[in-house]
């Protein structure tokens, strides 16, 4: 087993009298019924209303690489480690984490990537955060430490718990470590740009997701659509032929994919009087007329509308559902994921000290 060092942020000796101390703040929460808001690198630029006597428990001095086997492409990391000094040690193996989280400045942390399990636009073809999720430690909502799967690909018993804490947002336990799958970074990287319209990107894309080409991206803004192929450089060139268009600098290409996967583009930041939904539809769902940002190669879709339009009933109409962005970071959970939620928030935190303010819509706050 090689143990690894963060480059410039090494890991510390293991403290226990850091657990300890979180584990005594959240059995001091539950005795005196005062809320604990977890926070990471406090980067979120849409945080959600909490209540005024609550006690922040911050993970962002909990950082480091715990270990690090580059042959088993495995790493396991502590919350608090910034996704930028993350990536930087693994390049160094020429390996990363294959989901692409939005970074929201430097300091956000992979334990705030997986508490929010959004993956950036690779996910159709690099699988969602919960897939590269093996194994997490966490401290509950009674201050008791767990630990949860491993460097395997499967539980084979019980829940699923990494997966569970896997978008959980912290409402079910304090991430302290997660163990993850790397990938390879790819030995060639494209980007082809083409001129099209909305209705034709659409097109476009289900087209080419039908062909057996690299694909590791689809993104659409503003009048213009952009494909990355990612993978051996004999399949990348050829695959770029395939595709057409124009390929576009590397500089250039990571502007477009970092500002969307980020979600700086426009379109996802709303003006005054506006609203931006997220919608996640089937992939031929049809052109909207508004301001629109394509995602996940068709899969998702970024729509600035005045606050007075509802997308709900669209997205159900296409396949998906529809959440309202604005200025709260946490979705509504359909009714039945709802109810799914707080039987199990009832199991890993009964007194509903941790992140409390955190309402996905089974009725908690």
């Amino acid at each position: 087993m090689h143990t690894a060092k963060l480059t410039g942020q090494p890991v510390a000796p293991f403290d226990a009298d850091v657990l300890g101390s979180w584990q005594h703040q959240i059995g001091e929460a539950v005795r005196t019924k005062v809320p604990i808001v977890i926070v990471g690198g406090g980067t979120d630029p849409r945080p959600v209303s909490v209540r005024t006597d609550a006690a922040i428990l911050s993970t962002a001095s909990w950082s480091g690489i715990v270990h690090h086997d580059p042959s088993e492409a495995i790493v396991t990391v502590r919350a608090g480690t910034t996704l930028e000094a993350l990536a930087t040690d693994l390049r160094r193996h020429g390996q990363m984490v294959p989901f692409q989280p939005p970074r929201y400045g430097a300091g956000t942390t992979i334990g705030g990537a997986v508490a929010r399990g959004l993956a950036g636009p690779s996910r159709p073809f690099a699988g969602a955060v919960r897939d590269a999720v093996l194994g997490v430690r966490i401290i509950d909502g009674q201050g008791r430490r767990a630990s949860f799967g491993g460097a395997v690909l499967k539980n084979v018993a019980g829940f699923d718990v990494p997966r569970l804490m896997t978008g959980a947002r912290g409402t079910l336990g304090l991430l302290t470590e997660v163990t993850l799958r790397l990938v390879p970074i790819p030995a060639a990287v494209s980007t082809v740009r083409l001129v099209t319209t909305q209705s034709e990107a659409i097109e476009r894309l289900n087209f080419l997701r039908g062909q057996p080409l690299p694909l590791s991206a689809g993104g659409w803004s503003k009048g213009v659509l952009y494909v990355r192929l990612a993978g051996a450089t004999a399949s990348v060139s050829r695959a770029v032929l395939a595709v057409g268009g124009e390929v576009i600098p590397d500089a250039v290409a990571r502007e477009f994919w970092d500002r969307l996967r980020d979600q700086r583009l426009a379109a996802m930041t709303p003006d005054p009087g506006e609203t931006v939904w997220r919608l996640s539809v089937r992939a031929d769902a049809p052109a909207i007329d508004a301001p629109v940002v394509i995602d996940w190669a068709g899969w998702v879709r970024w729509v600035c509308v005045p606050v007075d339009v509802d997308l709900h009933a669209w997205s159900a109409c296409n396949g998906g559902i529809a959440r309202r962005v604005g200025q709260t970071a946490v979705p509504e959970l359909p009714p039945v994921m709802a109810r799914i939620h707080r039987r199990l928030r009832a199991v890993f935190d009964p007194a509903q000290i941790l992140n409390r303010h955190i309402d996905f819509g089974e009725g908690t706050a």
